[in-house]
This record gives structure tokens, C-alpha cells and sequence, in this order.
């Protein structure tokens, strides 16, 4: 987690937000009932996101900044 944890903090908030408007508008009475695990299967997501534009957009970019400028 330590190197994609400004990726996860980043995209955290849109990732929740996502969420929101999907699964607690459609699904208002499960998430009522199963709060804890909607919010863990939320952050899980949200870290599986975070790496996942870790790997796909922060690493490329910043060996391709690093090509080009040093």
C-alpha cells in the first residue's frame, strides 16, 4: 500500500461517491442492514482502485516525466 497511498487517497472520495449513487439509491434497505460490510467492501474497493491507478497511470507517467526531464 505504501506506494500507491496518494493514489488511494485521491481517488477514494470519487470512488465513494460512485458508489453512493449507485448501490445506496437502488439498494437503500440492504445497505441500511449491512452497514459494516457495505463500508468495508467500499474501502476495499477504493484501495483496489487506488492501486490499480497506481499501476496504470502514475507509474507510467512518471517513468515517462522522468525519461523526458532528468
Amino acid at each position: 500500500l505504501g506506494n500507491s497511498s496518494y493514489a488511494i487517497y485521491i481517488m477514494h472520495f470519487p470512488m465513494f461517491r460512485i458508489l453512493h449513487f449507485t448501490i445506496y439509491k437502488h439498494y437503500s434497505d440492504f445497505v441500511s442492514t449491512h452497514s459494516i460490510l457495505v463500508f468495508a467492501i467500499q474501502t476495499m474497493l477504493a484501495i483496489l482502485f487506488g492501486i490499480f491507478i497506481h499501476y496504470i497511470f502514475e507509474k507510467p507517467v512518471g517513468k515517462y516525466l522522468k525519461k523526458k526531464f532528468l
